[in-house]
């Protein structure tokens, strides 16, 4: 089970020529301190070091130079550099990716590292994977956003189509790691299907060529030694045909893999404006304000906000036109291209009639011609009978697979999903004194209607719940929870016990939890790791600077 766990924080600056160096366990990691110790700039700097932009003390960020994160995924141990946009990938010391561009980063960090491949796409209707700030957005809850709203404490995600939708369902696990790989599968197979369809016709016109040839060969007379010179130009004319028609073939490939690839692009653009003249639609018959019907967040419906829907879809119409002319364009490309390969086989084979017929024929000779040629067209025939079987194999796994994805879409498994959750959510709402009328679900995230004390602990429980969730169903990179002074949130004596007591549930050493408190919570002794900041304004220190510093310099050696 590979299991997402933090082990080290390093912060740099270069202006003071000081750092801190923070070590995280498995379990609790309590981090105590009072107002502006640094326990909110070191939980922030976490976040911010993994590429989801937080808000931080400007006087913190603008003078940390290097961020350096270590964590575990499995048995493999990696270090993430940050340095303004730049981020660096490291692991033993060999640097595996050094980029400036945050979509690279995020695509090497859950695919590669992660093997999360979730496809999203831009407001400017753009196709890019799933990032940090969406993959962990319910693994946070900031001092500052994050006791009034559910996972919106990053500043990098509203610029994705439908993020909280699609990362709702697969942080629960509803439409989780195994719907996408499912449909990545899907897709693959009929990319191999394409190709062997291919080369099934490839091995076709090589046997009517073969067979057409045998029957050249037997009526063949002439003494070959008579027209060597002919026999000769036609080889040298052989040998070009022959390149190019290695070329055509190339070339044809490539267009196709491309007129395929622009061709899910533009069924991906279609749906996208479908969404947005339904929610076009929907504006139109709506009050001035709207509740979202899937984060029940209430939005402005006023005639700029239906302005920009209406631009978003002449955008998008304007980009149909544009991969449409595009697809006619490589749709052209394809037909010229089958048009000359045609012809050049056509010229191949005459080439070769004409060669044949120029040859001695003698007639052993040509009886051990004919017997090669036909145990070649025996072994060809067997290769189609092998890749038809194999087209039919990777059609049944289609369909197979096609089944399981409806499974993974059903009503069945999303309420069998939500009784389960419910059943750990409940328990934390009663030890949190949280009454059960306020838990309701809205596509599997807790709706906030409700005010007053009881807010920032309705908060605090869904998030404990849905780590819980996570760590039961082991589902490795959410198994850890980042909290920040849920202890400041206007809350009575009796809540505040219950706020520390909820601790008991969060000292599994499977997974991680980290908080930030003001005070002691009174599982000190039970936590695997307990920090404490002392000074005022001075988190970082100088003893071990100079050692950070080199450290991070032989890294950019490599």
């Amino acid at each position: 089970m590979n299991r997402f766990i933090i082990q080290k924080l390093i912060v740099i600056s270069e202006k003071e020529k000081k750092s801190r160096e923070i070590d995280f366990k498995t379990g609790m990691n309590i981090i105590i301190g009072k107002n502006k110790t640094g326990k909110s700039s070191i939980i922030k700097s976490i976040f911010y070091t993994l590429g989801c932009e937080v808000k931080m003390e400007p006087s913190w960020k603008n003078n940390i130079d290097w961020f350096l994160l270590e964590f575990k995924y499995g048995d493999r141990k990696f270090e993430i550099i940050r340095h303004g946009k730049r981020f660096l990938i490291v692991e033993l010391e060999s640097i595996l990716i050094d980029t400036s561009s945050f979509h690279e980063f995020c695509d090497y960090l859950t695919i590669e590292i992660f093997n999360i491949d979730i496809p999203f796409i831009t407001n400017d209707l753009k196709p890019v994977n799933v990032t940090t700030p969406i993959l962990w957005r319910f693994q946070y809850i900031d001092q500052d956003k994050g006791w009034n709203k559910i996972a919106e404490s990053f500043t990098n995600m509203g610029y994705i189509r439908n993020w909280k939708e699609f990362s709702n369902k697969f942080v629960i696990g509803f439409q989780g790691e195994e719907y996408y790989r499912l449909k990545k599968e899907i897709n693959l197979s009929k990319i191999i299907i394409e190709d062997l369809k291919a080369k099934l016709k490839h091995y076709h016109e090589m046997l009517e060529h073969i067979n057409l040839t045998i029957s050249v060969t037997h009526n063949s007379s002439k003494n070959i030694s008579e027209n060597l010179d002919i026999m000769k130009s036609i080889v040298s004319e052989l040998e070009s045909l022959e390149r190019n028609k290695a070329s055509l073939t190339e070339r044809l490939s490539e267009a196709k893999n491309l007129h395929y690839e622009r061709n899910l692009a533009l069924k991906m653009l279609k749906k996208t404006i479908g969404e947005l003249e339904d929610d076009h639609k929907f504006a139109q018959n709506e009050d001035e304000y709207i509740i979202c019907p899937f984060c029940g967040t209430n939005h402005d419906n006023t005639i700029i906000e239906r302005t920009e829907i209406i631009k978003d879809i002449q955008t998008g119409n304007e980009l149909v036109k544009e991969y449409r002319k595009e697809v006619a364009e490589i749709r052209n490309e394809i037909d010229n291209l089958t048009g000359e390969l045609s012809q050049t086989n056509k010229d191949l084979r005459n080439k070769k009639i004409i060669l044949e017929k120029e040859k001695q024929g003698i007639s052993i000779a040509n009886t051990y011609k004919i017997e090669g040629k036909k145990e070649f067209i025996k072994i060809s025939q067997d290769e189609q009978s092998i890749i038809k079987a194999s087209i039919n194999k990777e059609l049944g796994e289609i369909e197979l697979k096609t089944e399981d994805l409806k499974t993974f879409e059903s009503r069945k498994r999303a309420n069998e999903v939500r009784e389960e959750f419910k059943i750990i959510y409940t328990r934390i709402l009663d030890k949190l004194n949280v009454p059960q009328s306020f838990l309701k679900l809205r596509d599997f995230v807790q709706v906030l209607d409700n005010t007053g004390s009881e807010l920032p602990r309705l908060i605090y429980a869904y998030h404990i719940a849905l780590y819980l969730y996570n760590l039961e169903k082991n589902r490795g990179v959410f198994n850890w929870l980042v909290v920040d002074t849920p202890n400041q949130q206007g809350q009575d004596d009796e809540n505040l016990i219950h706020i520390d007591k909820i601790m008991s549930e969060l000292t599994n050493t499977s997974g991680q939890f980290i908080i930030g408190t003001e005070r002691e919570t009174g599982f000190e002794n039970k936590a695997r790791n307990v920090i404490q900041l002392t000074d005022y304004k001075q988190t970082l220190k100088p003893e071990y600077y100079q050692v950070h510093k080199d450290y991070i310099e032989q890294v950019l050696k490599h």
